[in-house]
């Protein structure tokens, strides 16, 4: 633990991180939290190679869709781990705050038929290709992914009966929230969307967007007041998804969603307010939302009403792993234990994501002593904590 003399940078630090260890704390220390932010917000720019190493181990997180479907050989679990190996092990962690974000806010349900298989290309090229860019881009890429148009039912919609699943989800869920569009919005957004699709599981594209025309309503609608003229083609989809990043309803609900992230249950309105001005102004950048939420104002102690956050079993798991060093052998044990918590990556089945407030996971607070009993007690398979060694390394400044 860091010494007690900058309780602002602890906080920052725990929200920012799976859970801060102290190398990371004197990293930030030593080089300035600014600094130490601006280096997790390139992630690209950070030598990861143990976490990478553990990685290079699961040949599915870089494979194609098809190339998956070839070698079929539970690809999901692979992802599931990564997860956890990437929130315990990697040096890049806010960038791993952020993707988990974005997996919950875009959810798609990984059990159901073809998803299983498109699941980690939508994670590797929708989610941590665009987390850390323009949230217009993130929209479109996850519009435009297999897995959400397999888990939304969009890739089979046509003119003759438009699935309304994807449109209601993408206005509801991903940009407007509810009571910012209409029923009639739904509808016609739906049929912008027919024949956006993907190719066959036999076509080496498989898992990619296409768009099919003869699929296509090609009528003149209208959406959030916009009419849509004819014509269009894949066009029409493309500009529901501007219309709808553009409202003033997404900066709200998309800056929300940020602040209950990474600062708490009931962000100050003040907060929030900068956040959607900084969504207005830099067209959806979230590095720059980010900088906005990670300043030293914001946890600061007279902010300290509105920095509650009830820790999820994932973010717990995670955290006491880190704070540990505990030596892992093998991960499948630690996925039962997210299983038996109930926050399995990747297992959420409604496009509503997992829920991140303290009523949700307060009922399972006695699962959360057995777990961190198991793991002092080295019950957990492939899990394995000296707890000599950390007597050792507490020092003065830890207590």
């Amino acid at each position: 633990m860091p010494p007690a003399h900058d309780p602002v940078l602890a906080r920052i630090l725990e929200r920012a991180t799976f859970g801060h260890r102290s190398d990371e704390w004197r990293a930030a220390e030593g080089i300035g939290f600014d600094a130490w932010l601006t280096e997790q917000l390139e992630p690209a720019g950070i030598d990861d190679a143990v976490c990478d190493a553990l990685l290079a181990k699961m040949p599915s997180l870089q494979q194609s869709a098809a190339e998956i479907f070839r070698d079929f050989h539970g690809p999901l679990r692979d992802l599931r781990a990564a997860a956890l190996i990437r929130a315990v092990r990697s040096q890049r962690q806010l960038f791993e705050r952020v993707v988990e974000l974005w997996n919950d806010h875009f959810c798609i349900d990984a059990e159901k038929g073809d998803c299983r298989i498109l699941a980690s290309v939508f994670d590797r090229t929708a989610i941590r290709a665009h987390a850390l860019g323009k949230f217009g881009d993130l929209v479109t890429a996850v519009a435009k992914s297999g897995a959400m148009l397999e888990s939304l039912d969009n890739r089979k919609s046509r003119k003759e009966s438009a699935n309304e699943n994807f449109a209601r989800e993408l206005l509801e869920l991903h940009t407007l929230g509810t009571g910012n569009y209409t029923e009639s919005d739904v509808r016609e957004a739906a049929r912008c969307f027919t024949g956006w699709s993907t190719p066959e599981q036999t076509d080496t594209g498989y898992g990619d967007f296409v768009f099919r025309p003869e699929w296509h309503d090609g009528g003149t609608k209208r959406v959030l007041g916009t009419e849509i003229p004819s014509g269009g083609g894949a066009a029409d989809g493309m500009q529901v998804i501007a219309l709808a990043v553009a409202h003033p309803a997404c900066a709200r609900r998309v800056a929300r969603k940020l602040c209950r992230h990474f600062v708490g249950e009931s962000p100050g309105a003040d907060l929030v307010e900068r956040v959607v001005q900084t969504y207005s102004s830099t067209q959806g950048d979230i590095v720059a939302m980010l900088r906005v939420i990670l300043s030293r104002s914001t946890f600061a102690e007279p902010n300290a009403a509105t920095l509650a956050k009830y820790k999820r079993p994932f973010h717990l798991v995670a955290g006491l792993l880190r704070a540990t060093d505990a030596h892992v052998f093998e991960w499948e044990g630690l996925l039962d234990e997210l299983a038996d918590l109930g926050h399995l990556p990747f297992a959420w089945p409604t496009p509503d994501g997992c829920p991140d407030v303290r009523e949700a996971w307060e009922p399972v607070l006695l699962a959360r002593w057995r777990f961190a009993n198991r793991l002092f007690s080295h019950s957990i398979r492939g899990v394995r904590v000296d707890l000599d060694e950390l007597v050792r390394g507490t020092s003065s400044d830890d207590v």
